[in-house]
């Protein structure tokens, strides 16, 4: 199966996040100065409430909680904590913290917001991490429009500063190296688990 194919089908995924129970939506964690356009999605769907990572330590380029929970509310959006005692933060252990997060709170459906190049890579990978831990969540994303590509950003632990436009192709040729790793299984797979919330 293409990449494309997925992709198409889950962006066209939607949660009804006013009229579900036991909807969270959860913020993926990046350096503070991308907040703003994470947030900017958040009020196009006139979310307000959000979860983010507890995690103590300033890590992987992103700052302690108390300043991205300070940004987040000086920005209008209130966050619940998910406590989080790993060294470093990633893609995949962030993802399996959020299924588990959800698993213990009984929760049935996620929302991911995370930049506009970073969406589907976060997406594959906390619908994989949900798979394999077993898991029926219904999981859909935010995209976060963005019309300026060359808008720098910090990213990738830290480790990348560059523009959407360089980092969006660093992003696509990640999702292939970690379904090396198995960090993302197979579209197929994934297309198979999507089909479950028809």
């Amino acid at each position: 199966m293409e990449l494309y194919k997925l992709n198409t089908r889950i962006f066209s995924n939607s949660i009804d996040y006013k009229n579900k129970k036991n909807v969270m939506v959860y913020c993926f964690a990046h350096n503070i100065c991308m907040i703003q356009h994470i947030v900017d999605g958040l009020d196009d769907h006139n979310i307000h409430t959000v979860h983010i990572l507890k995690n103590i330590k300033e890590m992987s380029g992103v700052a302690n909680y108390e300043v991205i929970e300070k940004k987040y509310k000086e920005l209008g959006i209130s966050v619940t904590f998910i406590p989080f005692f790993e060294d470093m933060i990633n893609t995949k252990n962030e993802s399996n913290r959020v299924i588990e997060y959800a698993m213990i709170n009984k929760i049935d459906n996620i929302i991911i917001c995370a930049p506009t190049f970073h969406i589907l890579r976060a997406t594959l990978t906390i619908l994989s991490s949900a798979i394999q831990k077993g898991v029926n969540i219904n999981i859909s994303s935010i995209i976060v429009k963005n019309s300026n590509w060359n808008r720098q950003c910090i990213t990738h632990q830290g480790n990348t500063n560059d523009n959407y436009h360089n980092i969006l192709e660093i992003e696509l040729d990640r999702i292939y190296e970690y379904m090396k790793k198995g960090d993302i299984l197979s579209f197929k797979v994934i297309w198979q688990y999507l089909d479950k919330f028809l």
